[in-house]
């Protein structure tokens, strides 16, 4: 899969001078099979409790799944695989100045992306958005009022006769 430096070509038309910028914009050209789109999860200048916990579960909650056929326990990830929960606090809000979400997208490679926030006029407020070619498409602000994590979610077990029940009709 080498190819030589004449075939490819940045947008504006320049040839890259050097292997690692070969290598980067190799990364970078269209592929036959996309990679699995990535989210990032954002903290505005300050969050609450509640956001945080709902950034926290997005990325890291697990729902519990059993089934009584083959007794075994599965797990899936809401995005955990695919997700980069940034530590820092970031100043800068996404309807004021797309900038900074635009350069963390670039710096994270990521497509997705969730910023929450606290204020007295915006309580736990949650902003989603998509982002193409690492620019902010659309947006869209949500008010968290009432909030439940995954795992306080009871799951009710499946009757042994359920299978039976769907099979006679």
């Amino acid at each position: 899969m080498s190819r030589s430096f004449n075939t490819i070509k940045t947008i504006n038309g320049k040839k890259p001078k050097t292997k690692r910028a070969e290598r980067y914009l190799l990364k970078r050209e269209p592929k036959v099979i996309e990679n699995v789109k990535s989210a990032m999860f954002v903290k505005g200048p300050k969050t609450s409790d509640i956001i945080n916990k709902v950034l926290h579960n997005l990325v890291h909650s697990s729902v519990q799944l059993r089934f009584l056929a083959t007794n075994r326990l599965l797990q899936y990830m809401l995005k955990k695989p695919e997700a980069i929960m940034l530590q820092k606090h970031n100043q800068k809000r996404p309807f004021e100045e797309e900038s900074e979400i635009n350069f963390l997208s670039d710096k994270n490679d990521c497509s997705l992306f969730a910023y929450g926030t606290h204020s007295k006029k915006r309580p736990h407020n949650l902003i989603l958005g998509r982002c193409f070619d690492h620019q902010v498409l659309d947006m869209i602000e949500l008010g968290v009022t009432r909030f439940q994590s995954i795992d306080e979610f009871s799951v009710r077990p499946i009757i042994s006769s359920f299978r039976t029940y769907l099979s006679s009709r």
